[in-house]
Order: C-alpha cells, then sequence, then structure tokens
C-alpha cells in the first residue's frame, strides 16, 4: 500500500478531558498517518531513526539509556520488516502471500511467521463478526481505490461476483505441517489490514529480548510503546482532526507495550459527483465504508489495534461500541464523517487522552 511521505509541523496542545489542567506540549518530528510523536517542553526530544518500509513511513524512537543504542534498534527492527515484507507483501509475486493468493484452493507451504498472521486473521475474522476480513482482496481489486487512473463505480453484479470469492472462514490453516490454503477459487488475501501491527509486534518482542526499555517503533502509524518517552513521562501520539490534516484533537499516553492504530477515511479516497468513497471496504456490503471519518484504537498488542481499528471502522459506532465490549483492554475514539466533529469514545478513555481543543466529546456506554 502506498501512503504519502509525512510532513512536519508544530503543534501546541492543551486541556485534559474533565479535569480542567492546563498542560503545554510540543508536536515535533514527523507525521504518518494520524499520529505523531509528541515531546514535552523544549527538551530534546528522544532519539530517531525513520526510513520507508511496506511502502510507508517506519521509524524506532528510544530515550534513557537506550537512546545511546538507537542505530542498533533501527538496525534490528529494519532487518524484521524487510524479513517480514518479503513473506506477506502482496506486490511481490515470490512472498507467500501472493504465492498462497495464486494458487487459490491449493495447500501450499508457510513459514511460521505467515502461519501466525493467518491464524490471527481468522481469529479477529470470528470475533468480530465479519466485520475484520483480510479476504476483501477481490473486492479491493474490483474498486480500485487509490490504484486506478480512472475510477468508475462497480455494477451490482461485480460486486456480488466478487463476495462470492470472499471470507475469512476460508482461510485454511493445517494442523498438521505447516500449510495453508484459501479453499474457495479466486480468492485473494489482503495483508494491509493487519500485516503492519503483527510485523510491530514482532519487531518490539525482539527489542525487548535485547533488553530495551524506553523504545517505541511506528510501521505506517501502527506504534508500540515501551517505557517513557522522557523523563518517565509516558509516549505521546496525537490523533489526527480527520477534517483538517494540520490539526490534531488531541494525545494518547502511550506505555507499559500498549499499541495504537488509526483507521480513516482521508488518507485514500476517490471522489466522484460529490460523494467520497473511502479505500475500506466493508465486507458484509462489498461496498467503501461510508459514515466514518476515522476510528483510533489503543490495545495490549500493535495487531490487535491494526484489525480492530479497521473492523470498528467498518462497524460504524453503535455496532463497534458493542464489538470493542468483547476486547476488554482495548478502547477506542470514533470520529463519524460529519460536522461539527463529536469524539465518540469508551469509557476511561480519559485516563490516558488529552483534549487539544474545546470539541465536542461523548462517552460511550461501557
Amino acid at each position: 500500500m502506498n501512503f504519502p511521505h509525512p510532513s512536519s509541523s508544530v503543534e501546541t496542545v492543551s486541556r485534559r478531558i474533565g479535569a480542567g489542567s492546563r498542560c503545554l506540549l510540543k508536536l515535533t518530528g514527523h507525521v504518518c498517518l494520524t499520529a505523531a510523536l509528541l515531546i514535552t517542553g523544549c527538551a530534546r526530544a528522544p532519539m530517531e531513526r525513520a526510513w520507508i518500509s511496506m511502502a510507508t513511513f517506519a521509524s524506532v524512537s528510544a530515550s534513557g539509556d537506550d537512546a545511546s543504542r538507537i542505530d542498533k534498534a533501527a538496525s534490528i527492527v529494519t532487518a524484521e520488516f524487510r524479513r517480514l515484507e518479503r513473506l506477506w507483501s502482496n506486490y511481490d509475486a515470490r512472498s507467500e502471500v501472493s504465492i498462497l493468493n495464486g494458487k487459490s484452493g491449493s495447500e501450499v507451504p508457510v513459514s511460521p511467521e505467515t502461519r501466525d498472521l493467518l491464524l490471527k486473521s481468522r481469529s479477529f475474522g470470528e470475533a468480530t463478526g465479519g466485520t475484520f476480513d483480510p479476504t476483501v482482496g477481490p473486492l479491493v481489486d474490483l474498486w480500485g481505490i487509490g490504484k486506478k487512473e480512472t475510477f468508475a463505480i462497480p455494477s451490482d453484479e461485480q460486486i456480488g461476483e466478487a463476495l462470492k470469492r470472499c471470507g475469512w472462514a476460508n482461510i485454511r490453516v493445517s494442523g498438521e505441517d505447516d500449510t495453508a490454503s484459501l479453499t474457495a477459487e479466486g480468492m485473494a488475501f489482503d495483508s494491509g489490514g493487519i500485516a503492519k501491527g503483527l510485523a510491530v509486534d514482532i519487531a518490539y518482542d525482539k527489542l525487548m529480548k535485547e533488553g530495551y526499555q524506553n523504545v517505541m517503533i511506528n510501521l505506517g502509524g501502527n506504534m508500540r510503546c515501551s517505557g517513557s518517552g522522557r523523563k518517565g513521562k509516558a509516549w505521546n501520539i496525537g490523533v489526527r482532526n480527520p477534517f483538517d490534516g494540520g490539526k490534531i484533537v488531541g494525545i494518547l499516553a502511550v506505555t507499559d507495550g500498549r499499541a495504537v492504530a488509526t483507521s480513516g477515511n482521508y488518507e485514500r479516497f476517490v471522489e466522484k459527483d460529490g460523494k467520497r468513497y473511502a479505500h475500506v471496504i466493508d465486507p458484509t456490503t462489498g461496498r467503501p465504508v461510508q459514515g466514518m471519518a476515522g476510528v483510533t484504537v489503543i490495545s495490549p498488542t500493535a495487531v490487535e489495534a491494526d484489525a480492530l481499528s479497521t473492523a470498528l471502522f467498518v462497524a460504524g459506532v453503535k455496532k463497534g461500541a458493542e464489538l470493542l465490549a468483547l476486547f476488554p483492554k482495548s478502547k477506542a475514539i470514533f470520529i463519524e464523517d460529519s460536522e461539527p466533529l463529536v469524539l465518540k469514545m469508551s469509557a476511561g478513555m480519559d485516563d490516558c487522552f488529552t483534549l487539544t481543543d474545546d470539541v465536542a466529546v461523548e462517552v460511550l456506554g461501557p
């Protein structure tokens, strides 16, 4: 998947939800998708190394004693991302995912990492009732949002035919050997909604085994944080205003190995006859999701945050809140595609979220 290179900006943010305290923060460095690294005050930022990986922005940041080992951390994370991209890329004909897609209906050998990717994909597909479905490849190709020079709305017949070739339950992983298959002819596994989150988790575990304590990994807005960013403070991640790309609506304080991911309709979309078509496809209808501008999720792992951000974006606020209850360790912020902007968020989110402006907030029920 292709994303624009992040830009740099500075924002001043303040006001914690329900507390009334004033907290000035300065946004520095790179803005990627809906998230950004924030640093308190004017002190020197944690060390960061950034590069392009999996066709998007990647970085690792380190603070405290770990800052002196930033180059080693970057080398470890870079190597892991490259290794996993060779396994999971939808654009490399030699990758295991591409081979799996090219031989739908047949069993193919897969590595332990690809096996884990497929098993987790099935698990999230089942748990979310199919609002997360990585087999929407035929629908993604049919709509071609962000891929085709000329956009045309597919017919109902075309959508119906593509839907027949989708379905997370058609992912088969052998329990006896390292093989997998897509049981329906013409199926295509799309790794874009889960692979980056899992890649972050795998790289994060590598750094933990190397003894790192204060680090943050970012891959295309999928972030996972350990320890502190500076002087015992949590890592701070900005949530973008989907109606104004130059602003953030608030900041998340993230630590203790927790992760953040966002799905939105403002990075990849097309407009036709005054209507916006987002790149996220609803697996239940075969059409681009309507009514949602963005969903940001904070979870114990990056793979859960990645998959849930897509599932909740598809589900919408009401169904999404019900779905989120099945994942009690995750919380979410929903922004519907309407103005004035209203943040609808999980109960307890104010423990780790700070508003940047006087926007309306609605706390969702337990």
